[in-house]
């Protein structure tokens, strides 16, 4: 009868992890985070190096516009000068 009123339940309890599980735990979340946020400063630092070489191609684009147009400023120059070579020669001969 005594039988019939116990009844015993095991229940398996969890052990707290220890002091070195904690801190094993805290340290690989911390260099997980630190990993993280590497990769995103890395990733960050290619996006910027891209905009870098955007500009850098539009920089020289440019400065080869330029020179094209120092170039052709100058052949006027030339043109013009001799012309107003001409103009002071026809000007001697009147």
């Amino acid at each position: 009868m005594l039988s019939n009123l116990i009844k015993i339940e095991f229940v398996e309890i969890e052990k707290p992890p220890s002091l070195f599980e904690t801190l094993v735990a805290e340290r690989v979340e911390k260099f997980r985070k630190e990993a993280e946020e590497a990769k995103e400063r890395e990733a960050k630092a290619k996006e910027r190096e891209v905009e870098s070489k955007k500009l850098l191609a539009k920089a020289k684009e440019r400065e080869a516009e330029a020179k094209k147009f120092i170039a052709e400023a100058k052949e006027r120059e030339i043109l013009l000068k001799a012309e107003l070579e001409t103009l002071k020669e026809q000007l001697k001969n009147i």
